[in-house]
């Protein structure tokens, strides 16, 4: 016998010989999974999984003694009585959402969210590793990685995170893998405070919230564009990486060792972009506007533009 936060005094299973791993919980009728409130793993911390193909709502849930999370929309695949992936449903009404009373896993190492569709309204909190990954075909337990296929129709986000939410956890991917499909974040603060921060699309990322790591910040549009509307900083590096037009609408992007961008096209409406090592735009076209573009070290450049600025080199 054992006392659990949630339930008291609890008895052990005495047909049970050893502790479990591994937890799967998969739902098998055509109803959402709705957690309103905290799951707890009795005795001994295991992986938890929650499989569901309808999709998931969450608001105000929360995760005990769980060491590994996993939630996904979709079927489960088994080899050998091991999980080996999943089957993610493509329809858009099996989402995943998380509600205004958000999703505390606070205690929980890591924690993967997969769906087609992943929306969030509320706060959702992570002790170390965070990950929201988008696709519409299958996601690998053992590799981690989401796959999608060309064949479903077209959508802008994949990842929208369209109301006032803050996100937060050791390190932060927000992974989006169906063709065009973006992500879309509202004002709030998405931090990382051991590793890194990664967003990365094959469509637009549209980047309202502040992002801040303690180490680096991976910003990828494979084939679209990244808009900035929010402050970027990073304690290490910054690498922002666009297809076609990365654009600053007046925000800091602040690297304390080095800035990267690479795009067809960069707008710095009014913005700073400032490295304490080295600065480097690789682009076809830049428009600097507003304020004044130097180095402070050895040489000083002045345009009627926005602030543009590196401690060693800038390139």
């Amino acid at each position: 016998m054992g006392t659990s936060q949630l339930g008291g005094a609890v008895y052990g299973n005495p047909n049970l010989n050893q502790n479990a791993d591994i937890i799967l919980n998969e739902v098998g009728s055509t109803n959402r999974s709705v957690l309103n409130g905290a799951l707890e793993v009795f005795g001994k911390n295991a992986a938890v999984v929650i499989a569901n193909p309808n999709g998931f709502d969450c608001n105000g849930c929360s995760f005990i003694n769980t060491s590994k999370l996993t939630m996904v929309s979709g079927q489960s695949r088994m080899s050998d009585g091991a999980i080996t992936g999943f089957k993610i449903n493509n329809d858009l009404t099996s989402d995943f959402i998380i509600h205004e009373l958000g999703l505390y896993a606070n205690n929980t190492n890591d924690v993967d969210i997969i769906s087609r569709a992943i929306k969030l309204r509320g706060e959702l909190q992570a002790k170390q590793d965070l990950a929201l990954k988008q696709g519409n075909d299958y996601y690998d337990y053992t590799t981690g990685e989401v796959k999608s296929n060309t064949n479903a129709a077209p959508i802008e986000f994949g990842i929208d995170i369209s109301h006032l939410s803050n996100i937060s956890a050791g390190s932060i991917k927000l992974i989006v893998t169906e063709k065009g499909a973006g992500v879309n974040t509202a004002d709030g603060d998405i931090i990382t405070d051991l590793s890194n921060l990664e967003i990365t699309a094959d469509g637009d990322l549209v980047l309202k919230a502040n992002l801040s790591s303690q180490t680096d910040i991976n910003l990828t549009s494979h084939h679209g564009n990244i808009t900035q509307s929010g402050d970027i900083k990073a304690v290490q590096n910054i690498d922002i990486n666009a297809n076609q037009t990365y654009q600053n609408e007046g925000k800091d992007t602040i690297a304390q060792a080095n800035l990267a961008i690479t795009a067809n096209t960069v707008n710095n409406q009014g913005g700073q972009l400032a490295a304490g090592g080295n600065l480097n735009i690789a682009v076809d076209t830049l428009n600097n506007t507003r304020n004044d573009t130097q180095d402070t070290t050895k040489t000083q450049e002045k345009t009627q533009g926005g602030l543009i600025y590196a401690k060693n080199q800038l390139q």
